[in-house]
Formats: C-alpha cells, sequence, structure tokens
C-alpha cells in the first residue's frame, strides 16, 4: 500500500505592540486522493485553524495566552504537540505563565461545550475533553532541572455505572527531572494518577466507570561519544489483570507524543485500548550520528513486553517483540530537508494476538519538509 499524506501550515505573528502579540496558524491536512474531484469538490474539510492565540504581557514576569495553541512539556510525556501526526494536537485554552530568573509557573483551564448551550447538557464528545487544567513548577540549577506537574480533565462518560455517575474525571501528579552526572545526562520521572474514569476495551465487554489507581515510571541515561550519540531507557506503565473489579489500574499517558516514545510503527498510540489494559514495558537503546554533508541518522532498538498477563485475554506470555527504526535527515537547502526511514517488528504470538497482527509489520517513507521562520 503507498499513500501520499500532505499537511500545509501558514503562520503570521504580530508583534507591534511590547504588551501585546498575537499569532494565526492556518493549516490544511490531506492524503491525496481525499477530495472526490479535482475541479468540483470545493469543500475544504480537511482545512482547520490549528492555533490562534492573543498575548498579554503585562511585564517581564507574566504572560496569559488566551485562544487555541499548542502545549508541550516535559519532552511531550504527557502534553504535547503530536506532530508526527499531520493535525498534531491544539488546544482551546486560557494559560498564565511567570518567569523569574531559572524558575516558572505555567498554569492553564479549556472547557469545551457544543455550541452555545443556554442550559446545562452532557458534553458526549468523546474522546475529547470536557474540561482539562494543569499547574507545573519549574526550576533549573546548575547541574539540571527538576519540573512537578499536576493534570486534571474530566468528561461526560457514555455509558454511566450502576451508581448514575454522571461524569469521569482523572488527575495526575509527578515529577520530570534531568540531569548531568560525570558527562552522562540522566533522565528520571514518575507519575500517579487517579480518578475515575470510562474503561471500554478492545474484545472486552465492559463499558462502565472505574476508579482510577495507575501510575508510571521513565529512565534514561543518555551519553556522546563524538558524533554518536547513545540512550538506554525504561519505561513501565502500570497495568490491570482484573478487569471485573471496580479498580482500573492501566496508566493513560493522556496528552503526550506517543510515537515519540513507544516505536515509529505505533503500536501503541491510544492507552489503554492498544495493550487492552495490561499496562507496557519498554525497553530502547537509540543511536545518533552525525554524518556526511551534515547529514543526520537516527537509529532505535525496542523490546516490549507486557506488565501482566491475563487469561481472560488469551494472552499468557508477556513478551510482546522487537522493533527497530531507521530515520536519516539530509539538509537540501537552508529551508529544506529530506527524511526517509524504515521501520521493522518482530511479533511474539502475544504481539499478533494483543494487535491482531498475522505476520512482522514494516513500513518505508519519505518526507520533505519546507520551513521557513
Amino acid at each position: 500500500m503507498v499513500f501520499f499524506s500532505q499537511r500545509s501550515r501558514v503562520g503570521i505573528l504580530y508583534k507591534g505592540e511590547a504588551k501585546a502579540r498575537a499569532f494565526l496558524q492556518l493549516q490544511d491536512v490531506r492524503t491525496w486522493g481525499d477530495e472526490t474531484h479535482t475541479s468540483t469538490d470545493a469543500s475544504a474539510d480537511k482545512f482547520d485553524l490549528h492555533q490562534g492565540y492573543l498575548d498579554l504581557i503585562p511585564n517581564e514576569n507574566w504572560t496569559f495566552r488566551i485562544g487555541r495553541q499548542e502545549i508541550a512539556y516535559d519532552d511531550d510525556r504527557l502534553l504535547g504537540t503530536g506532530n508526527w501526526n499531520q493535525s498534531g494536537r491544539s488546544h482551546d485554552a486560557v494559560r498564565v505563565m511567570w518567569q523569574s530568573g531559572k524558575s516558572a509557573i505555567h498554569a492553564a483551564w479549556a472547557h469545551n461545550e457544543r455550541g452555545e448551550p443556554l442550559s446545562w447538557s452532557p458534553y458526549l464528545n468523546n474522546p475529547n475533553y470536557q474540561d482539562l487544567a494543569f499547574l507545573r513548577a519549574a526550576t533549573v540549577c546548575d547541574r539540571g532541572n527538576a519540573n512537578l506537574l499536576f493534570i486534571f480533565d474530566s468528561y461526560d462518560p457514555q455509558f454511566p455505572d450502576a451508581t448514575g455517575a454522571a461524569n469521569a474525571y482523572r488527575w495526575i501528579g509527578g515529577m520530570y527531572s534531568k540531569g548531568q552526572v560525570a558527562g552522562v545526562e540522566l533522565r528520571g520521572e514518575g507519575y500517579y494518577q487517579a480518578g475515575r474514569r470510562e474503561v471500554t476495551i478492545q474484545n472486552f465487554p465492559l463499558r462502565r466507570v472505574f476508579d482510577i489507581r495507575a501510575f508510571m515510571v521513565g529512565l534514561s541515561a543518555m551519553r556522546d561519544f563524538g558524533v554518536i550519540g547513545t540512550t538506554l531507557w525504561y519505561d513501565y506503565l502500570s497495568r490491570d489483570d482484573e478487569l471485573t473489579r471496580n479498580q482500573f489500574e492501566s496508566f493513560d499517558p493522556m496528552y503526550g507524543t506517543f510515537h515519540k516514545y513507544y516505536g515509529w510503527v505505533d503500536y501503541f498510540i491510544s492507552f489503554p485500548a492498544d495493550t487492552r489494559g495490561l499496562g507496557l514495558q519498554d525497553l530502547a537503546l537509540k543511536f545518533t550520528a552525525d554524518g556526511p554533508s551534515i547529514a543526520t541518522t537516527q537509529m532505535d532498538f525496542h523490546y516490549f513486553w507486557l506488565a501482566e498477563t491475563s487469561a481472560e485475554l488469551g494472552i499468557d506470555d508477556r513478551h510482546l517483540g522487537f522493533e527497530a527504526d531507521l530515520m536519516i535527515t539530509i539538509p537540501l537547502l537552508k529551508t529544506l530537508s529530506l527524511s526517509g526511514g524504515a521501520s521493522l517488528v518482530l511479533p511474539t504470538k502475544s504481539m499478533r494476538t494483543l494487535k491482531g497482527n498475522a505476520d512482522q509489520g514494516h513500513w518505508v517513507w519519505t518526507m520533505l519538509d519546507f520551513n521557513v521562520k
């Protein structure tokens, strides 16, 4: 199967006044052939406002951002732009940003409705949230940084539980930290997730609201050896092996950029559905290298296994298999670059049961990127 996907973005930044600026970014995302006719289809149904916000800057320490905006923190772990997905991710939100020296505090709130309701009605627009809020505090020191993050979101569930619960909500709290020790860059992060959420898992007939008790841990070490950079990391996302209980223990990374973490074939981009609630462990070894003509090469190796097995789902072995990803980027002009890559997945029986694949997975891609700022 071969297809062409195109994303076109154009942005305008207005900075006419010291205490106010505005940014408008339009995008068109389409697969070649989406339009029904080359001359009569003028629906422009792939055209969208990706970002459109106003910044109010009363002084050098404070910024108030209002409107549609990308939100990304801490290597896109829980809040990210998702830019490998052509449409990307943006939020309609109010964000307050305070910065003083090496410390910063950011907070935001978003609230969604369908239309302009005059009275309360359920916001049945899953999987989109109705409310999203976060608070992030960050500080930088000589050897690294430490960031605290708290996120809250809420939904109106489509299938309320027997107690008549009219809403589902989640909160998550944790820390992300990076630092240098003897020439090695270390990363450590951990998050705990609680609340109530509606659970719908493929091939499992449960659709009701559960209490959430879940967590994740991520560790990595990176070091450069001349032009070659190496990274070793391990992620653990908690699991739930007894879905008949009223407690759900499978961690959801929420609004992160999953493609960045769990392999470029994108077997794990929707949680808990892609792991059927059984969690995920990822041991990865990554290499980057600067080649001739300033070309760069990245090679990633992943080994995946579940955090738990499940007799009910017919998965009695945690091991899922191996994935290898390759990407080469060549700058052609100052504003133009050419990238290409390939991925290969060697699945185990458990991976085939989990994903419904009969054989190995593989794909090859190329991308032409023209960027003017």
